[in-house]
């Protein structure tokens, strides 16, 4: 999946010891380096599109064993690949194929009126790969044909889709825009329902009928002005000289260059501080403040934690630490020391000027090494992650939660019920929700900071309140 990481592994059969060997990746198509390992040293001369993002995976090379990490995976990387083994004695190499997929947003239908006949439809979505596929469905599964169709690739090698259709009136109902990535197989819809009113019609007839109301409307407001100015006229003598006390007190009421009455009645009178709602909620949650602290014995080689455990950065090179069990050699996070098992529990992260991270809870048994695994509820991760602009939360599907830029995110579990929360705390708004069965097990905060090719500034930062 784009944005994801991918392991590829390469190994000698028999099985023989590589250490001093040569090992060479290169991607095919770009007919460059994606990584090379000699003298026991790994060398920096890669494609610059690789710099940053490639990971030798070398703890069983006595056996034979290699393996090739790619964070970020990008469009670019698909394509196929080749493993050489190369000494002085010995030779060999592997070649294997990788696809890369990404399954954009959800599509937007757009509706306006044709000069012709019917009503135009046009839906658009972007962020997919490869190419996807885009079918118009209305009533009954009935099939449409796009008037026109256009595929764009943007500048991060995703697609973006426009496809529009005509819809005439016998067609009203529910009309569906489906966009399918053809590769997972996984679709997104947008639907909108038409009525027969939004149709055009032949309105000359009624045109008219409104231009003649509109006047007898004007000769009626005319001769009720005349009539009231005869009655005024007739009635100023009567009033003339009774201003008294009455007058005296309406005027006193009255604003002294406009005339106009300005005392607002009580009913209309409001408090609005500005603030006040992002104040009670933040008051609401202090109470339930945890001090969260990272779990440095957790963090990836690649993940650098400080002294005070308040903050973690990506590092270029992988750090000589002690490969614990409790340590990430395939997800790049880092644990908090706090374990979670009831009540509940509200943090802050410090997120501003940075376009990739992600932060959230996890239990304590997901797995940490070995085969990579997915972020995702069903997997033990609830999390959201920032990446290419988009905050996304990590559901099924996944979930755009907001495209405005965060400083400070905030978190709050409430264990007995189940439910995760974000925030954006500067404006105070709930982003996202989990909702979740823990089977009562513990959960610990999780952070990821981005990748330092993706990532030039400070790391995550877990807030004081």
């Amino acid at each position: 999946m784009v944005g994801e990481e991918v392991i590829f592994s390469c190994h000698l059969s028999p099985s023989m010891d590589a250490q001093n060997m040569e090992v060479t990746w290169r991607h095919i198509k770009k007919s460059g380096l994606v990584h090379n390992y000699r003298s026991s040293l790994d060398e920096e001369q890669q494609h610059p599109e690789n710099q940053g993002r490639a990971e030798f995976l070398r703890d069983n090379i006595t056996s034979g064993q290699v393996a090739l990490r790619i964070h970020n995976i990008h469009p670019s990387d698909e394509g196929e690949y080749r493993c050489f083994f190369l000494s002085s004695t010995y030779h060999n190499e592997a070649q294997f194929k990788v696809l890369v997929t990404g399954t954009g947003m959800t599509p937007h239908i757009h509706v306006e009126p044709d000069a012709t006949r019917g009503i135009r439809l046009t839906c658009t979505s972007t962020g997919w790969y490869p190419q996807p596929e885009v079918q118009w469905k209305g009533r009954q599964g009935l099939h449409f044909t796009p008037d026109s169709e256009t595929v764009r690739a943007e500048e991060s090698g995703m697609f973006q889709v426009q496809a529009s259709i005509l819809v005439e009136e016998s067609s009203t109902g529910n009309v569906s825009c489906f966009i399918r990535n053809p590769l997972l197989g996984e679709q997104k819809e947008a639907r909108v329902s038409l009525a027969g009113a939004l149709f055009p019609r032949d309105r000359s007839w009624k045109l008219g009928l409104c231009a003649f109301l509109v006047l007898l409307e004007v000769s009626l407001m005319v001769t009720c002005v005349l009539l009231m100015r005869s009655r005024k006229a007739k009635s100023n003598g009567k009033c003339r000289g009774r201003g008294g006390a009455g007058a005296r007190e309406a005027e006193g009421n009255r604003h002294p260059k406009s005339g106009m009455h300005c005392r607002e009645p009580a009913s209309l009178k409001t408090d609005r501080k500005p603030g006040s709602r992002r104040n009670y909620s933040v008051f609401t949650l202090l109470p339930r403040h945890t001090d969260v602290t990272l779990d440095a014995a957790t963090a990836h080689p690649y993940l650098a934690v400080t002294d005070d455990g308040k903050c973690v950065t990506y590092v270029p090179e992988r750090q000589d630490v002690p490969d614990n069990p409790e340590r990430f050699d395939t997800l790049v996070g880092v644990l908090g020391r706090n374990r979670f098992s009831e009540g509940d529990h509200y943090w802050e992260v410090g997120v501003a000027g940075k376009s990739m991270w992600a932060v959230g809870l996890c239990l304590e048994s997901v797995r940490r090494k070995g085969q990579y695994t997915k972020a995702c509820p069903e997997t033990g991760f609830w999390i959201l992650r920032l990446q290419n602009g988009e905050c996304s939360a990590f559901a099924t599907p996944r979930t755009v939660v907001t495209r405005e830029p965060l400083s400070r995110l905030g978190v709050f579990l409430q264990y007995s019920q189940g439910l995760i929360s974000f925030y954006n705390v500067t404006e105070f708004v709930i982003l996202y929700t989990f909702q979740s069965n823990f089977n009562r097990e513990p959960l610990r905060p999780y952070f990821y900071p981005g990748t330092v090719s993706a990532e030039k500034t400070n790391g995550l930062t877990i807030l004081k309140l």
